[in-house]
């Protein structure tokens, strides 16, 4: 048996489930859904029911060894889901961390690679020579250039275009329409906003908005 469990009891996880529905319906034997508010513990999404929190599954995941356990992380805040994937790490727990990846993506298998636990929504488009890590979420209709590098735990909101031979670090969120020139660095824990456009390198932890993309103070 292969049970799936999706950690996050947000409106994200409503469309992972509808991806599941369309593409993956014999994949795993049972979903259920993880989250830390105690007060969605008991309902559904989807009809699946929300059945405890992290630190309880992971109880049961060092008492019951006997189902093979899959485990995507739902949640679009990148250093949450950081947290969350170290936390699991570090118990030394035994799971499974898929790619879950709608089918009507475009990818060049050949010449690109992926790791791991990253979730890829629908009408992607990811080209030649194309390295993605761990733990990114890739929203609806989003592109990246050839000969691009994206590293961990990155949230791309739906629509966001990437050129080609651009390196992406880690922790790092993409807002709406938001766009990358070619030939640009972005570093890590930087929040680029919706309908925003990079012309240049970015380090680290800064928040940009505008076309061009200009740093600004939260």
């Amino acid at each position: 048996m292969k049970d799936l469990y999706i950690i996050g009891a947000g409106g994200f996880t409503m469309e992972v489930l509808f991806l599941i529905d369309r593409f993956y319906k014999n994949k795993w034997d049972n979903i259920y859904i993880i989250d830390d508010n105690s007060d969605k513990i008991g309902t559904k999404i989807r009809n699946v029911d929300v059945v405890s929190t992290i630190n309880d599954f992971i109880v049961k995941c060092k008492n019951d060894i006997s189902t093979e356990k899959d485990v995507l992380i739902a949640i679009n805040n990148p250093k949450i889901r950081n947290t969350i994937a170290d936390l699991f790490l570090e118990e030394k727990i035994k799971i499974n961390f898929p790619n879950l990846v709608d089918g009507t993506i475009i990818f060049d298998e050949e010449y690109s690679k992926m790791g791991k636990g990253n979730i890829i929504m629908d009408y992607v488009g990811i080209t030649g020579n194309v390295a993605i890590g761990d733990f990114n979420i890739i929203g609806a209709r989003t592109g990246i250039g050839h000969d691009s590098s994206i590293g961990n735990f990155n949230t791309f909101s739906p629509r966001v275009s990437i050129s080609g031979n651009v390196t992406i670090g880690n922790c790092n969120t993409f807002g709406l329409n938001s766009a990358i020139l070619q030939n640009k660095s972005i570093g890590n824990n930087n929040d680029i906003w919706s309908y925003t456009m990079i012309l240049k390198n970015i380090k680290n932890d800064c928040t940009y908005f505008g076309m061009p993309a200009k740093k600004i103070q939260i």
